[in-house]
């Protein structure tokens, strides 16, 4: 008898499955996916491919009634054509997405819907539409999480380092082309010489050279024998290549990388390099991640300190062979960096401005000059323009700015503090 009563209610349940809603047994049977998301464009253009859902059939049996998809453009200003897209069963559904002019980062939401009416699924599509008129905001990689960039003015080449790897700007200026070999998705940095030889440092301890435009690459040494993990290296204007890193003495190659020597003779303890130039008469002058300042006036053999005024976060020297120095000054209410120049490395340094941070970052102020303006990156101030180092002008106030990037062409990419996002944007040629 308890066996019977049993055996009746497993019947019921079940036979109650059979009957439930047909609208769950929908969603049942459909998953949905993005198709052509994360897109990029100039803002007021198309982007280049459609984009929409792919509806897939998670088993056979699908309804011969067709599928309704709508698209309502969300954020940024732009507009889609057709609104409206009919689909039988799985098959993709696709507009055509024009980006606006709001802003960078452009939303469309996809629904779709059955043939009684009833929603399955809602999906937000992004991509990113660029304008030269305006700041950009780039939230996706490679920017995001970038590294390093440099410019061959020879080749007419720009190369990005980012936590990805290797990129390489395509056709437009936003567009980034992951390098096709496996072995530079683990690089950290990357220099350019006078010669338009590009070199790039992985966190294998190696340097890499490549000789035409970053098409093919070499492994020409390792700096420290048999070491291996992170360092930073730069190239100064005499075409010498600097290396550094922690618990190891400053190297430099005068060979293109070939061969490397370690000259510390003067150098204080466990200096490493922060920014180094070299001047037309053969002077190299260098701050050190320490805030010391030395010069050398044997290619970098010998040093010897230089007494500057405050506490150096940043170096550089213009063509002319003018020394400018940021100091790191903390007063109540107005921190920031003094400017001193002086005419030689070890001349007379006179204050010249004074500009407001939220913070201080050492050997990350970084000083690009194109079409005859200074731009000038302030780690949690913003970029600054200026024409002799005297007065500056804000050209964008960026508190949360980290690192500043140029290419050859005017185009600066900031980096954010915590790598939320990255900063655009394209110098007018007319400025």
């Amino acid at each position: 008898m308890t066996r019977a009563i049993v055996l009746f209610f497993l019947l019921a349940v079940l036979g109650g499955c059979e009957g439930h809603d047909p609208h769950v047994r929908l969603l049942e049977r459909y998953s949905f996916s993005d198709a052509g998301a994360r897109q990029r464009t100039y803002a007021g253009e198309e982007f280049p491919d459609s984009a929409g859902i792919q509806i897939y059939a998670l088993r056979a049996g699908g309804t011969a009634k067709p599928l309704r998809v709508e698209y309502e453009v969300t954020k940024g200003g732009g507009s889609v054509n057709p609104r409206v897209v009919m689909v039988q069963d799985a098959n993709l559904a696709l507009t055509r997405w024009t980006g606006g002019q709001a802003s960078t980062l452009q939303e469309m939401r996809a629904r779709v819907y059955d043939s009684d009416g009833e929603l399955l699924s809602s999906r937000q599509l992004r991509g990113l539409a660029f304008s030269e008129a305006r700041w950009d905001s780039c939230i996706y990689p490679p920017e995001r999480g970038m590294i390093d960039m440099a410019w061959s003015p020879i080749h007419d080449t720009t190369l990005l380092v980012s936590g990805q790897g290797l990129f390489i700007q395509g056709n437009r200026y936003f567009d980034w082309l992951p390098h096709p070999d496996p072995e530079f998705k683990d690089t950290r940095n990357i220099e350019v010489d006078t010669r338009g030889n590009f070199y790039i440092g992985d966190n294998d301890g190696s340097i890499h050279k490549s000789t035409d435009g970053g098409a093919t690459w070499q492994a020409i040494s390792k700096p420290i024998p048999g070491f291996q993990g992170v360092f930073d290296f730069t190239v100064t204007r005499n075409d010498h290549l600097w290396m550094t890193t922690y618990y190891h003495s400053i190297r430099c190659s005068r060979d293109g990388g070939t061969s490397w020597s370690v000259d510390t003779a003067g150098l204080a303890k466990d200096e490493r390099i922060g920014d180094i130039y070299s001047l037309s008469d053969g002077t190299i002058v260098m701050m050190s991640l320490n805030s010391n300042v030395y010069q050398s006036m044997d290619d970098g053999h010998t040093w010897q300190p230089l007494d500057l005024p405050g506490k150096p976060f940043g170096l550089f020297v213009t063509p002319d062979d003018e020394i400018v120095v940021f100091a790191l000054a903390i007063t109540p209410g107005n921190n920031g960096y003094a400017v001193y120049k002086a005419q030689t490395p070890g001349g007379e340094y006179q204050k010249t401005a004074h500009i407001p941070s939220e913070f201080g970052a050492r050997s990350l102020i970084h000083v690009y000059s194109h079409e005859g303006l200074y731009y000038v990156g302030i780690p949690g101030a913003g970029v600054y323009t200026t024409t002799a180092f005297e007065d500056f002008e804000i050209f964008k106030r960026l508190p949360r700015l980290f690192e500043l990037f140029m290419s050859g062409e005017g185009l600066l990419i900031g980096t954010h503090t915590q790598h939320k996002k990255a900063y655009y944007k394209k110098i007018a040629r007319n400025r």
